[in-house]
């Protein structure tokens, strides 16, 4: 059964470099409240971000502009936006 808690969010499941997964944890933080970031498999550097639909756009173009710096793609996409 799925949490409550992540009914309402779209789970975005990230391809990072394993270098750059404290950084963007703490790009995370900054962003109060745009996202929960947790590390899905650290071998493979899959990070997921549990995203608010109301702040979907905000976090994919954050997404958009992290791919100026280092390497970020949306591998899966999970829930209702």
């Amino acid at each position: 059964m799925m949490d409550d808690s992540l009914r309402n969010t779209v789970q975005l499941y990230l391809k990072v470099n394993r270098r750059d997964i404290a950084y963007l944890a703490n790009i995370v933080s900054c962003y109060e409240g745009i996202a929960l970031m947790r590390t899905k498999d650290p071998h493979f550097a899959i990070i997921e971000w549990q995203v608010s639909p109301d702040f979907l756009d905000e976090t994919l173009a954050l997404i958009e502009s992290l791919k100026k710096e280092l390497s970020i793609e949306i591998v899966q996409w999970e829930g209702n936006a």
